[in-house]
């Protein structure tokens, strides 16, 4: 019964998590929070590495460039700041890279 109710409460969360893709429409180029940069084009080792934010949540798609692949959409906050880090592969196989940043627009 309770691995009912935990896969019940993950598969909501992550209905949720869909749904809240839509209040991050702001695309921005690089993103400086507490003091780290993050920028398009940084690999998820690059990003671990040097910046380390933890995300929220998290939505995996198949990647309708590349069929090989998926899109990774991470929802971070961190400082007060809420944003979204979209990661594809340019490269397949290859490391994850950084392709879109994108925050809520003023007033959102």
């Amino acid at each position: 019964m309770k691995f009912l109710v935990l896969i019940s409460i993950l598969l909501a969360s992550f209905a949720a998590a869909a749904q809240d893709l839509t209040l991050y429409n702001k695309a921005v180029p690089s993103l400086t929070i507490s003091g780290k940069r993050i920028a398009l084009g940084m690999t998820h080792d690059d990003f671990l590495a040097h910046v380390g934010f933890q995300p929220i949540g998290q939505v995996v798609e198949p990647d309708p460039a590349n069929r090989r692949s998926l899109v990774i959409y991470k929802r971070y906050w961190e400082a007060k700041q809420q944003f979204l880090i979209e990661w594809r592969r340019s490269n397949d196989p290859g490391p994850y890279v950084i392709t879109r940043i994108r925050v809520p627009a003023p007033g959102s």
